[in-house]
């Protein structure tokens, strides 16, 4: 194990030297709301809920980013209309229609999951339902052999 801890797959590499290489992509430190990047607080703000989650070692799957990045969102978009109705000197136009615009894309994807949801159930059943016609008439057919077979023993 070593004074560094473990090292995966026998490096020698010290775990302060390997932890410098950037593994992907990452989110800029300090982000806020600006003109070319309307929604930096909000990608903020689920940077630092996904530290957090880290730090107490939760599992975080895509799914659970996605949400939380809707729900974010949602919040700014909710608080720059208030904003906007208030006549707050805060209030930012683009962010508002920034998340307007991303948060009718998360509406387009939940539209398209429903249909093809819908679409896999009705074909799910049509297969249900000619199976069991099919089967249906199998035994039919089979009662009507076997009754034509013992019929012919009798005679």
């Amino acid at each position: 194990m070593g004074i560094y801890g473990p090292r995966p797959f026998g490096s020698r590499a010290k775990v302060v030297e390997r932890s410098r290489k950037a593994t992907g992509a990452r989110i800029r430190k300090g982000s806020v709301s600006t003109r070319q990047r309307p929604l930096g607080g909000v990608f903020d703000k689920v940077k630092s809920w996904l530290e957090t989650e880290r730090s107490y070692g939760h599992e975080i799957r895509t799914k659970h980013i996605a949400q939380r990045i809707k729900y974010q969102m949602e919040h700014e978009r909710d608080r720059q209309q208030v904003l906007s109705e208030c006549g707050d000197k805060r209030y930012d136009e683009a962010i508002f229609n920034t998340c307007e615009e991303k948060l009718s894309w998360f509406q387009a994807i939940v539209v398209v999951v429903v249909v093809v949801v819908v679409v896999v159930v009705v074909v799910v059943v049509v297969v249900v339902v000619v199976v069991v016609v099919v089967v249906v008439i199998v035994v039919v057919i089979l009662v009507v052999i076997v009754v034509v077979v013992v019929n012919r023993l009798r005679n």
